[in-house]
């Protein structure tokens, strides 16, 4: 079974439901957690890194707190968010791959017009770099869960899956709206990062795949390449990299994320998923409704 199909055998009771909780889930617990580790990080003079680290660990609270909810109140497998056991760590990879493949269409583009200039960091740290790769792995996949596995299925049950994916792609969007450096252009690329990622996951149903494409975007943009993450700014990174000539060609202050180079990846990839859904939607109409049940594809 899908993980839709999982969700609508225990729908939420009203269409608002996914988003208060979604809410309450999201930001309660990583305030808790957050704020004595943030205050603990500043108390033992570590400084931005420390800080950093203090809030991507903080995510632990968010996903512990979906995965209680999920469990106990809805009484839903984990299947139901997502996680099927089958091929999971090919997944993953995939999702991790994509991910880079993304990055290179919109680093790589930025450094050839001569917008975004990137070199060796003599002076990185490789152990914070390691734990960053862990603190993303974790942040990564939390939001996820959240906003495409909990929230999205949610509101699909109740409104279908073009109106499911706006509304999580427009919370994803305001998630991030008080960052640093946010302008117009870098709102309107994290709805379309949303409606791609929304989008994936409504293609493949698996969480470990969209989980590692954020996981691997944010990652690599800020610990390895030294691009700011939504506004942030990453110490100790393995290359540096500097934004040069028009801030709607290099992101600015927000990073590239905030550039239209990924405004353009963005809307690549979703016509690349559509095209790809509505071949699998003409090849399932040729099967008849056992075959397409033996392929995974039946209602």
């Amino acid at each position: 079974m899908t993980s839709t199909e999982i969700t609508l055998a225990n729908p939420p009771r009203h269409w608002v439901t996914p988003i208060l909780w979604s809410i309450l889930i999201f930001f309660v617990p990583q305030l808790l957690l957050a704020v004595p580790l943030i205050v603990g990080a500043m108390l033992l003079n570590l400084d931005q890194p420390g800080q950093i680290m203090a809030t991507l660990i903080s995510f632990a609270g968010p996903l512990a707190a979906v995965l209680l909810l999920n469990r106990y109140l809805y009484k839903r497998p984990v299947t139901a968010l997502g996680f099927h056991r089958q091929g999971w760590g090919q997944k993953y990879l995939a999702g991790a791959g994509i991910g880079l493949l993304l990055i290179a269409f919109t680093c790589g583009g930025a450094a050839l017009f001569g917008a975004l200039r990137i070199s060796f960091n003599p002076e990185v740290g490789w152990l914070l770099v390691f734990l960053m790769l862990l603190g993303f792995m974790l942040q990564g996949m939390t939001e996820e869960v959240i906003c495409r596995g909990y929230l999205q299925n949610g509101l699909r049950v109740r409104w279908g899956i073009v109106g499911a994916l706006i509304i999580q792609a427009v919370f994803f969007a305001l998630l991030h709206g008080t960052n640093s450096g946010i302008t117009v252009l870098p709102l309107v690329n994290l709805f379309l990062y949303g409606l791609l990622i929304g989008a994936l996951f409504y293609y493949t149903d698996s969480m470990w795949l969209v989980g590692g494409l954020h996981s691997a975007w944010n990652f690599l943009l800020g610990p390895v390449l030294g691009v700011e993450v939504s506004g942030i700014v990453i110490p100790g990174t393995v290359f540096k990299a500097k934004a040069s000539g028009a801030d709607w060609l290099s992101g600015g202050a927000f990073g590239i994320e905030g550039s239209v180079l990924t405004t353009l990846a963005m809307l690549i990839g979703l016509t690349v998923i559509y095209f790809l859904d509505r071949k699998r939607r003409y090849a399932t109409a040729q099967l008849s409704p056992s075959e397409a049940k033996v392929n995974g594809q039946g209602a």
